[in-house]
Order: structure tokens, then sequence, then C-alpha cells
């Protein structure tokens, strides 16, 4: 019987330092925190819709040529690529 009581003692123990630990949640932190995942989905989605980039070998010459090129006229330089090309090859 007094093991039973050391048993339940320690149960109840536990129990209480559990409830103690216990991290409520409010239901604004539920909303936030499905905001938050919503938005995690949105850019996992919004990045599996964008184009699937390629790369195109060029030397390290006319890389630098070309990036100041693009500096100059303030273009990005992938678009900037993307247009001569399609341009050459219409």
């Amino acid at each position: 019987m007094e093991k039973w009581k050391e048993i339940q003692q320690t149960l109840l123990d536990f129990l209480k330092e559990a409830e103690e630990n216990v991290t409520e949640f409010s239901l604004e932190s539920i909303k936030t925190a499905q905001s938050q995942l919503k938005d995690i989905e949105n850019k996992i989605k919004e990045s599996q819709e964008r184009k699937k980039l390629k790369t195109i070998s060029i030397s390290e010459d006319v890389h630098t040529d070309i990036k100041k090129y693009c500096a100059l006229k303030e273009e990005k330089m992938g678009e900037w690529v993307e247009k001569v090309l399609l341009e050459a090859i219409k």
C-alpha cells in the first residue's frame, strides 16, 4: 500500500510540473500561426510556378563586358541576355 501511495504521489508531482510547463495557445496566436503557414504555402506555390532557369556558358571576359553594359543601361543582365538571344533567332 505504501508503494502505491509513493507511485501515486510521483504521478501527481509529474502532472503538476507538466501542467505548469504547458503553454496556452490563444485564438489570436493560432490565427497568426495559420496566417504564417498560408504565407509559406503561397511562397512555395509561387516558386513552383516560376520559370525554370537554364545556364549558358560564356567566357569570363564576355560576362564582364555584358555586366558593365547592363549596369550602364540599368538593365538586369538575365533579362537583357534573353531579349538579345530571342531577337537573334527571329
